[in-house]
């Protein structure tokens, strides 16, 4: 049932991002969304789920140094903090309040 969630979580991002990019490396690590706004390049990864563990940081850090952006995206369900990189700052923000943002 949690992954059903999660694919729900994914169509919510997508529809509210209004992007149909995503990223995969030669490995097979992705990235599940890529939005551009104002000529800026922000990755964003759904992991929805309590806990957040440093695997599911890494693909998102290394698109951050591949494409020399400051900014990724992790949308969880209930994590809600920001943690600075050697390539800049990941932004953990809960689906809930992802989908209200303006």
């Amino acid at each position: 049932m949690k992954n059903f969630i999660g694919k729900i979580a994914e169509n919510l991002i997508l529809q509210k991002l209004n992007t149909s990019f995503f990223y995969r490396t030669d490995r097979g690590k992705e990235i599940d969304f890529i939005a551009t706004k104002n000529n800026k390049v922000t990755p964003y990864e759904v992991k929805y789920r309590k806990n957040i563990d440093k695997s599911d940081i890494s693909t998102i850090n290394s698109f951050m140094k591949e494409f020399k952006t400051s900014v990724g995206v992790i949308v969880s369900e209930n994590t809600e903090e920001v943690q600075l990189t050697e390539n800049g700052q990941i932004k953990f923000v809960p689906l809930i309040k992802f989908l209200l943002e303006e």
